[in-house]
């Protein structure tokens, strides 16, 4: 029943005469936010790190401010967005990072439990303000969360419903390639943004790795390589440092989006 809700509404904020503003919004915002702090890209900015992230944090809303590596991997693991290994090792950096902290000790370290603190919390906040802010039309007289508590509130619920919509959650191609990547769907939304400003031109849009690059703290080779999967499944079309996006690939990003957008707004409104 959520997810037929979920889809009539998408289907909905798709055709609705806003959209695109909170489309063009969403692409100025999202990546602003990973420029600004590129920790975030290895933190959050691919949708494996994203869903972990996303998970122990709605844990820690209820088991009074903690998680561990074994209830984030048993909602992670079994949907495929993330290996065991992966959400063990991701901690383990965020650690490093100074964005997470073991509470208490323990001899099992998939029991132990975990707190997000810092910049990483300051981040989700941040991430989760712009998706309301673009949203607001969907949510009637709901005006966006700025306390915290309220926040924490909102990205239990998005939690819930991303595991509720469970794989179907990334439903096309494109987005699955870019969003597999770190700073993937910040990267795409900028080609989104540039294509949009431009009219979408069919020759294109001037769309420099090497910015990109030097923008997310990533290498030129990892944007190359991106851009160049996109290219052989048809998804954009290069000339040179030019690129454009493919028609059937437009609308299926922008339909994803819509989808993001209906999450968003149920989570807010339940």
């Amino acid at each position: 029943m959520v997810q037929l809700e979920l889809d009539v509404l998408a289907r909905e904020i798709l055709t609705h005469q806003s959209f695109m503003r909170s489309v063009a919004a969403l692409c100025i915002h999202l990546p602003e936010l990973f420029k600004a702090d590129t920790r975030l890209v290895r933190a959050i900015g691919d949708f494996g790190a994203f869903s972990i992230v996303m998970r122990a944090t709605a844990i820690a809303t209820s088991e009074n401010g903690t998680f561990t590596l074994a209830a984030v991997q048993a909602g992670i693991v079994r949907l495929g967005w993330a290996s065991q290994r992966r959400v063990r090792a991701l901690v383990e950096w965020l650690e490093w990072a100074g964005c997470a902290r073991q509470v208490l000790p323990s001899a099992d370290l998939r029991k132990r439990p975990w707190s997000i603190t810092g910049w990483l919390e300051t981040g989700i906040h941040k991430l989760a303000e712009i998706y309301l802010a673009v949203t607001y039309p969907w949510r009637g007289d709901r005006v966006p969360a700025t306390v915290a508590t309220e926040l924490s509130m909102f990205v239990g619920s998005f939690d819930q419903l991303m595991h509720s919509a469970g794989r179907r959650l990334l439903f096309s191609a494109e987005i699955r390639l870019f969003s597999n990547h770190a700073a993937g769907f910040p990267i795409l939304l900028d080609l989104l943004r540039a294509c949009m400003e431009a009219n979408w031109p069919s020759a294109g849009v001037l769309f420099s790795r090497k910015a990109l690059a030097k923008a997310y703290n990533i290498s030129r080779a990892h944007v190359t390589k991106i851009l160049a999967k996109a290219e052989r499944l048809g998804m954009v079309h290069r000339q040179d440092a030019f690129v454009a996006i493919a028609r059937s690939a437009k609308s299926n990003v922008l339909r994803d989006i819509a989808y993001q957008f209906a999450l968003v707004t149920t989570a807010m409104t339940t």
